[in-house]
C-alpha cells in the first residue's frame, strides 16, 4: 500500500454543516483502508470540543488536529499533545484590527470560544460547529486577563467583506496567516502551527515517511495541508487557489471525494 497515512480536512471535504455526518460509503472506505493497515486522521480548523465528539460518533480513533494545527489531541483519552497559537499581545492587535475594519471578532482560549457581539453570524457559527460561545463585555479584557495564547482569532463577515479583510490583514501582518475556513469566516493562525506543520507532527508520531502520506482538502485554509512534500489532493469544487498547489484534483464534494481518493490511491491492488 503506497499511502499509509491519509489526513483529511473536515468541512467541505469529509462532511458539511449543520449535521456533520460522514456518509456510510465514505466510512466504509476508511474502515477498509484501516483494516489493511492504514491510518485515517482529521485535520480541521474546528474547535477540539466540536470535532472530537464527531470522531467518536463515527468510530474514528487516534489523534485529531483542531484549530488548523494549534491543538492536537487524542480522540479516546482527550490527552493534548500540542497546544499553541497566537501570543496574547498579538491576539489583541488582531482583534483591534478586525474591529477597526468593521469585522466581528472572536477568540479561542483553552478551547473556549469568546465573543462580545452576539448576532446572526455568531448563531450561524454555533449551529454549524455544534458549539456554544461565551458572550463577554470586552474581548480585549478577556485576552489581557487570561494572558494565554489564543488558539486562533477569527472574524465573521459577509463573503465579500471577508475576502477584502483577508487581503488587508495579510499585508498588515505578514508573520501570520489569514485565510477563510468558510465563506463568512476569516481565520488568523500562527504559521508555526499550521495544518502543514501538523502533518509533519503526525508523520513523526506515527513513524510514516512523507512519501507515504496523502492529504485532502477544499479551502484556502488547506493550502499548507496540501502543499507539502507529500501527495496533496483538492476537492473538485474547492478553492481555485488550493487547486493550483494540489498534486491532484478529485471529484466535487457531492461525489464523495475522500472515499474516491482512498479507493483510487489506497485500496487498488
Amino acid at each position: 500500500m503506497k499511502y499509509k497515512l491519509v489526513i483529511s480536512d473536515f468541512d467541505g471535504t469529509l462532511a458539511v454543516s449543520p449535521n456533520s455526518v460522514i456518509d456510510d460509503y465514505t466510512l466504509d472506505r476508511i474502515r477498509e483502508f484501516e483494516k489493511r493497515g492504514g491510518k485515517f486522521l482529521i485535520c480541521t480548523g474546528r474547535m477540539k470540543t466540536s470535532i472530537e465528539p464527531i470522531c467518536k460518533r463515527h468510530g474514528l480513533t487516534g489523534l485529531v488536529v483542531s484549530y488548523q494545527g494549534s491543538l492536537i489531541s487524542d480522540i479516546n483519552t482527550g490527552e493534548i499533545l500540542v497546544s499553541a497559537g497566537i501570543d496574547y499581545s498579538t491576539a489583541i492587535e488582531i482583534v483591534n484590527a478586525m474591529k477597526s475594519l468593521g469585522v466581528q471578532a472572536q477568540v479561542y482560549i483553552d478551547d473556549q470560544l469568546y465573543f462580545d457581539v452576539y448576532n446572526e453570524f455568531s448563531q450561524l457559527y454555533e449551529r454549524a460547529c455544534s458549539v456554544k460561545g461565551k458572550v463577554v463585555d470586552d474581548l480585549i479584557e478577556v485576552i489581557k486577563k487570561e494572558q494565554k495564547n489564543s488558539l486562533k482569532v477569527c472574524g465573521l463577515a459577509s463573503p465579500e467583506r471577508a475576502d477584502q479583510v483577508v487581503k488587508i490583514l495579510t499585508e498588515r501582518y505578514p508573520d501570520l496567516v489569514f485565510n477563510k475556513g468558510a465563506s463568512t469566516l476569516i481565520e488568523a493562525v500562527n504559521p508555526a502551527y499550521s495544518k502543514g506543520k501538523a502533518v509533519e507532527f503526525l508523520a513523526n508520531y506515527y513513524g510514516v515517511d512523507h512519501s507515504q502520506i496523502l492529504t485532502i482538502g477544499d479551502s484556502t485554509n488547506d493550502i499548507t495541508l496540501i502543499d507539502g512534500d507529500w501527495f496533496g489532493v483538492a476537492v473538485g469544487d474547492g478553492s481555485e487557489e488550493l487547486k493550483r498547489v494540489a498534486d491532484h484534483v478529485t471529484v466535487p464534494f457531492n461525489e464523495h471525494p475522500v472515499a474516491t481518493v482512498i479507493q483510487e490511491y489506497c485500496l487498488k491492488d
